[in-house]
């Protein structure tokens, strides 16, 4: 992302679920499959849970069709984007 980002509410668990990730054609929980922290201007996002503590890989992360808790410092909601590929090593 070009800005620095925030969470509505300083809710990381609501800034997770604005995003799908997915693993073929399993869609990951937000919360229970993995977490997310903004850090600057980049979504960290950490895997955990059986399925995915040790996953690696290839997943595919969109947002939901309307951002509402991922924003820039201004307020303003994050640009949806879709199946942005993501290699995990």
């Amino acid at each position: 992302f070009d800005e620095d980002i925030k969470f509505l509410n300083n809710s990381a668990g609501l800034g997770a679920t604005d995003l799908v990730i997915k693993n073929g054609s399993k869609t990951l929980e937000a919360g229970i499959d993995y977490d997310v922290a903004a850090i600057d201007n980049k979504i960290e996002v950490t895997l955990k849970g059986d399925d995915y503590a040790d996953f690696t890989g290839t997943l595919k992360v969109s947002t939901k069709e309307t951002v509402k808790y991922i924003t820039d410092l201004a307020g303003n909601a994050l640009n949806k984007f879709e199946n942005k590929e993501v290699k995990v090593q």
